[in-house]
């Protein structure tokens, strides 16, 4: 056998983790003479955004693999990555249009049944209960391009902005502390500040698991300068603490404590960079602006041993991380949903800024505050596109009347079309969704596009009932919860199966190309939303 034992153990190890997830290593058989062709594209399972090749043998994707050139991943792709193509040609795809039957049961419908019946409702409930009785909720796995067109026909067409998406469940409380902080959503480096860092703190992140691309990268860094400091936040030893040169083990929900115990400590020993802070901060509640030596008052009371009680995390620990965090001479901290998914999730992203704001570590190579996104559209397809209740594209408020006047001047509707008055978020949007004969559910129907609520709402009990009895249509490529409680079932193409544009955690838009066509029925979103669009006379703003 002609293999090195590099290659042996780098073999051995893949197949090793293929087969703890039980599934196959991809067959190095797809070699460049085995497939019709290879076809650039992203892969669409996580928000690193990693590059990708396709490959398409006999009209079927058979292979993926890594695009070296790729800025985000250099050809390296993780297990997920190399086999998201095998749900492509599960026995289990949704195949056709079905709509429910007065007996409950799913009968099979063409597409123009199917489409032709749910305008008609959409109609109907718009005409008996005003613009905003029908919602959408969408999907950070959406395209860039399905986000926009689902946002631009509910705001632009229907004058309604019950528009929301399962990032308000995720990324809500990043985008809260990005714009409260800085004024603007989304980080402002890259993942390239991993390789200029010297001090990496990672918070609420499995990333080893979650984002192990970008884990790669930090464990590449640790390797090559064994001086840069991995420092981890999180209440359970995961793999990704077991690399850490200072685990702080804090008590689920205690982290802010530990931040501004963290900040006290900067501020004690001085280790501030004042200059930065004299220069391009301030301090405020929201209300009034403070000295800054009212927020040095402020986080006095969080002494590490104070806050050992609350979080049980080693005063010593807290005390070496804010060393490490302030005098490293560049730190980048990274996040993900330990930090974001919880009622104060907006707070602790704030104090994360803080900490790089007090120490002058942003807006300079490997020094960044950078929120991970878990989806692999969540930024460029929803928030971007402003395919939120409160937003319109290019993530402007649609309180703001030159904004709102800017859209219906590039979509070509008539002034004040756009409704001033944002609309319901999504846990509010779900505890207003009901049938014809609830007076309290002002939301009667919804259009969800590649999620699964029924599944993944917290408190779910709550609402299972508001999307049973109300007009619910699903687009999706398999059976889900959600499907089970449907009305009419829209069976979607995968990415491979159309071409378009996603985005990922550090705002670069990638094209994906169409590799292959979708099977039996299969249609992808944007279709489906320009054909709605037809059928209720709004052919011209979604052509």
């Amino acid at each position: 056998m002609n293999i090195s034992r590099r290659q042996f153990i780098k073999a051995s190890a893949a197949a090793a983790t293929a087969a703890a997830i039980g599934v196959s290593v991809p067959k190095r058989s797809y070699a460049e003479g085995d497939v019709d062709k290879w076809v650039k594209g992203a892969c669409r399972f996580c928000g690193t955004g990693c590059g990708v090749y396709v490959g398409v043998k006999d009209g079927k994707v058979v292979s993926i693999k890594g695009n070296p050139k790729a800025k985000t991943n250099f050809g390296f792709l993780c297990v997920k990555g190399f086999l998201a193509y095998k749900v492509m040609n599960h026995p289990d795809r949704l195949k056709y249009p079905m709509i429910r039957q007065a007996d409950g049961k799913f009968k099979r419908a063409s597409w123009d049944e199917a489409l032709d019946y749910v305008a008609s409702k959409f109609k109907y409930f718009h005409e008996k209960y005003g613009k905003d009785a029908v919602a959408y909720y969408g999907s950070g796995q959406c395209l860039t391009e399905e986000s926009y067109t689902f946002n631009k026909l509910w705001k632009g067409g229907f004058g309604s902005n019950m528009v929301e998406g399962n990032p308000r469940l995720c990324m809500a409380s990043a985008v809260g502390g990005y714009i409260t902080t800085f004024g603007s959503d989304e980080p402002v480096g890259s993942y390239a500040d991993i390789e200029q860092a010297n001090c990496i703190f990672l918070v609420g992140s499995n990333t080893s698991e979650c984002h192990p691309i970008i884990f790669r990268r930090i464990m590449r860094r640790k390797l090559d300068n064994p001086n840069v400091k991995v420092i981890v936040c999180e209440p359970r030893k995961t793999n990704t603490a077991k690399i850490a040169d200072l685990w702080l083990p804090v008590d689920p929900g205690t982290d802010l404590a530990v931040f501004h115990s963290m900040a006290r400590e900067i501020i004690k020993n001085n280790w501030i960079d004042r200059t930065f802070i004299d220069q391009n901060t301030r301090v405020t509640d929201g209300k009034e602006t403070y000295t800054f030596e009212k927020y040095a008052e402020f986080v006095e009371q969080f002494d590490p041993e104070s806050v050992e009680k609350i979080t049980r995390c080693p005063a010593e620990n807290i005390r070496k991380a804010a060393e490490w965090f302030a005098n490293s001479g560049a730190t980048m901290t990274l996040w993900t949903m330990g930090l974001n998914q919880r009622t104060r999730g907006v707070w602790a992203n704030n104090l994360i800024h803080n900490l790089h704001l007090i120490t002058g570590n942003i807006c300079k190579p490997g020094a960044d505050s950078f929120s991970l996104t878990g989806q692999p559209n969540a930024c460029g397809g929803v928030r971007e596109t402003g395919s939120l209740a409160h937003l319109l594209p290019g993530t402007k408020p649609v309180t703001n009347d030159k904004w709102r006047a800017h859209v219906e001047k590039e979509w070509g509707i008539a002034p004040g079309t756009i409704d001033p008055k944002p609309g319901f978020h999504t846990m509010k949007m779900f505890d207003s969704l009901g049938g014809e004969d609830d007076p309290n559910k002002p939301i009667k129907a919804m259009l969800t596009s590649t999620t699964n609520p029924a599944q993944s709402l917290p408190n779910l009990n709550k609402y299972v009932k508001g999307m049973k009895d109300a007009f619910l249509v699903v687009i999706d490529i398999f059976p889900t919860r959600t499907t089970q409680l449907a009305d009419v079932v829209l069976p979607a193409a995968f990415i491979y199966e159309k071409g378009g544009v996603f985005g990922c955690s550090e705002r670069r838009s990638q094209l994906t190309e169409k590799c292959v066509e979708p099977p039996f029925e299969a249609k992808p979103d944007i279709w489906i939303a320009a054909q709605i669009a037809k059928r209720m006379g709004l052919e011209k703003l979604i052509p």
